[in-house]
């Protein structure tokens, strides 16, 4: 029994100490499982917020190395472009040093000639007075005629006898010569006759025929010329008059992003200041004020390009707000400095100026420099107010009838939206340009129905002068 007992008691503990030791060991699961789950939450934590900051860092050291280029890049420029002025002024000492010494050599040579001429006029006028000394010697009215070619220098040239086989009098070979060349002169004047006559007879069957074709109106074409005449005489004179113009702009240019915040000194501005600063922009069109907005005479328009300058510029006019008149395409030679010459007579108060593309293809076009030249209507007394004769009204046309392929004496108004600032005006078409080449005329845009509802603007003409009529 005891034994018995005992085992019971002995399982009874055994069983209790299992039970506890399991309670322990369970309670010390819990306990690992939740330390093992906080850890591998901690990780994961650790692992995104790592990730996240890595990014953001490579985000930040991305942004600071773009601006550490953009510094570097407009630093390097800037040396750049110091080192082209530099070395364009030892290019300008160097081309004047050797001009200078150019001109030197040139006088040098220019004192030795002329003191070789110098010595030569005083050795013949030695020689005329040894000759009248000779002459006085021989106590006779005239020379032997063996010494008769001595007398003067004309007479020694013209007695002396001339190379060749034949040999005749000095006398009779002078003639012989002097007639040959009388006939030769003969001979060209025949021939210009003969060409002045054809000429007359071409002139006179085109007289004829255009007598035929203007029938009672040619008796009017005589003076219709003269007056031609005398107006390109009037503008050839307003011409020489040209000075430059003062420029503004007419408006705000609507500069990007970029050149607002990283690049503040490429402004339009650049391109009516004496300046080495240039303006970039990609395919700009520039809305002009010609002196603050007076009345002006455009003759003449030069535009000096930057790095990579421009390759065509289309040129609009206008005297009346938001009606821009087309006026021609110009082409840029390989010259810095391309300088165009404004066809017909251009009455205007506004100038627009639309760069379209660059040298080698691209929009990104540089100007260094724009100047227009002319003639301020309020410093000419010659030229009357508006509403007297020589003013010219244009109208607004639809655009099937403003589809011009050559120049005409006018152009419709056009409204133009594209830029940033609108004007109106017009003037006559034709002429050419530095190049000898006829400006290629703009097909205008058509009309919005806002512009078709308002009146047509009346274009400003220069009227000849009292003198003048």
């Amino acid at each position: 029994r005891a034994r018995i007992s005992y085992r019971k008691s002995r399982d009874m503990l055994i069983m209790l100490q299992a039970n506890v030791k399991g309670f322990i060991q369970y309670r010390r699961y819990k306990v690992y499982r939740e330390e093992a789950r906080n850890t591998m939450a901690r990780r994961i934590q650790t692992n995104w917020r790592s990730h996240k900051q890595r990014k953001r860092f490579a985000q930040i050291r991305q942004v600071f190395l773009t601006c550490q280029a953009n510094v570097k890049t407009k630093q390097q420029r800037a040396a750049y472009l110091r080192f082209k002025s530099s070395v364009l002024k030892c290019q300008t000492y160097c081309r004047r040093y050797l001009a200078l010494k150019w001109v030197t050599r040139l006088k040098t040579k220019a004192r030795e000639l002329t003191s070789r001429c110098h010595d030569i006029q005083a050795l013949l006028v030695e020689t005329q007075d040894d000759i009248l000394d000779m002459k006085e010697m021989m106590n006779a009215d005239k020379l032997p005629n063996s010494l008769a070619h001595l007398e003067g220098f004309e007479t020694y040239d013209r007695l002396r006898p001339l190379p060749g086989p034949v040999k005749a009098l000095p006398e009779l070979n002078w003639t012989r010569q002097r007639l040959a060349e009388l006939e030769e002169e003969s001979e060209k004047m025949r021939a210009r006759i003969a060409e002045l006559e054809e000429k007359e007879e071409k002139r006179a069957a085109e007289d004829k025929a255009l007598r035929e074709q203007l029938g009672p109106k040619y008796d009017e074409l005589e003076p219709m010329m003269e007056e031609v005449k005398r107006r390109m005489a009037r503008l050839a004179s307003l011409c020489k008059e040209s000075v430059p113009l003062p420029l503004s702009l007419l408006s705000p240019f609507p500069y990007s992003k970029w050149d607002t915040v990283h690049d503040k000194s490429n402004v339009v501005e650049n391109v009516f200041e004496q300046s080495d600063d240039i303006f970039r922009q990609l395919s700009p069109t520039l809305d002009i004020s010609l002196a603050s907005g007076k009345v002006c005479f455009l003759s003449e328009l030069e535009v000096e390009s930057a790095e990579v300058g421009p390759a065509q510029v289309e040129v609009f006019v206008s005297s009346v707000m938001q009606n821009w008149s087309p006026l021609a395409t110009f082409t840029f030679s390989k010259d810095r400095v391309n300088t165009f010459k404004i066809p017909g007579e251009q009455i205007c108060k506004f100038l627009r100026l639309r760069f379209t593309h660059n040298v080698r293809g691209g929009a990104m076009i540089g100007i260094r420099r724009i100047k227009a030249k002319g003639v301020i209507k309020e410093d000419r007394r010659d030229v009357r107010a508006l509403g007297v004769k020589g003013l010219v009204s244009m109208t607004s046309t639809s655009p099937s009838h403003s589809r011009s392929t050559t120049p005409t004496p006018a152009h419709p108004s056009t409204s133009n939206s594209a830029s940033n600032a609108n004007g109106g005006g017009g003037g006559e078409k034709g002429g050419v340009n530095d190049n000898d080449a006829a400006p290629t005329p703009i097909r205008p845009s058509p009309p919005s129905p806002a512009h078709l509802a308002r009146p047509s603007p009346r274009v400003e003409r220069w009227s000849p002068s009292p003198s003048h009529a």
